[in-house]
């Protein structure tokens, strides 16, 4: 399961919205906000090393998680990959998930 695409999800640390690339925060229920940069829960230290993948703690200057790996990562790419990232990039990509909450 290595080697793939980022995807990224938002984590905001602190409600900041820093390197967001939004000019005021969505709604909260559509990100994750993070109050320490230790959160137990959301498959991030639970999972931290599984297979060797890569994985990264929380920054106070980035509020997004890429999950997944790149190809470029070879085997520290997979499923319990996770960095934290700016928000910017033109290789990595993301998707709308759609619930009934």
């Amino acid at each position: 399961m290595s080697g793939g695409a980022y995807e990224y999800v938002m984590g905001v640390y602190n409600n900041a919205k820093s390197s967001s690339g939004f000019n005021s925060l969505p709604d909260s229920k559509y990100y994750n906000n993070y109050t320490t940069t230790e959160y137990q829960g959301h498959a991030l230290y639970g999972t931290k090393g599984w297979y060797y993948d890569g994985n990264d703690v929380l920054d106070t200057s980035k509020s997004w998680y890429a999950r997944g790996g790149g190809y470029n990562n070879g085997a520290s790419a997979g499923v319990f990959n996770y960095y934290t990232y700016y928000g910017t990039s033109a290789y990595y990509s993301t998707r709308v998930v759609v619930t009934n909450e």
